[in-house]
């Protein structure tokens, strides 16, 4: 909580010509809170993992097949104590710009969900992020 009461405000560097408004990157997040959670002994790490396919069953009985995943695990850590979130990538197969994209995005929100930094610009847009899901019903 003192950490966040020291995060500078907001600087949003970028303008998002789609939707008509500016808004803070990845790389204003990062210089933004890294020092201050530095000065409290708070290690920031935002690596990549694959989570493997799976089969769930559902209470009424049915299997949903979830493909292989590339997430996004975001951690705060101060010593014993560890705060995390993990956001999907979301790309175009086969589209190496997409797949960067996509995980640039995935460790904005994950920063600056776990941060309180800077509100979503989209709730929904948000929403989709942290919710998506390719299904298959079996």
């Amino acid at each position: 909580a003192k950490a966040q009461l020291e995060f500078p405000k907001a600087f949003k560097s970028a303008e998002n010509t789609f939707l008509g408004n500016s808004y803070a990157t990845l790389d204003d997040g990062i210089e933004a809170v890294r020092p201050v959670l530095n000065k409290y002994g708070i290690a920031l790490t935002q690596p990549c993992v694959r989570v493997p396919e799976r089969t769930e069953k559902k209470e009424d009985g049915t299997e949903v097949y979830y493909p292989p995943q590339d997430v996004v695990v975001t951690t705060l850590r101060y010593k014993d104590q560890v705060l995390q979130t993990e956001v999907p990538v979301i790309y175009k197969a086969g589209d190496c710009q997409s797949y960067g994209s996509g995980l640039t995005y995935a460790r904005r929100y994950g920063l600056f969900g776990l941060t309180c930094w800077e509100k979503p610009l989209r709730n929904r847009l948000m929403d989709c992020l942290l919710n998506h899901k390719k299904t298959k019903e079996r």
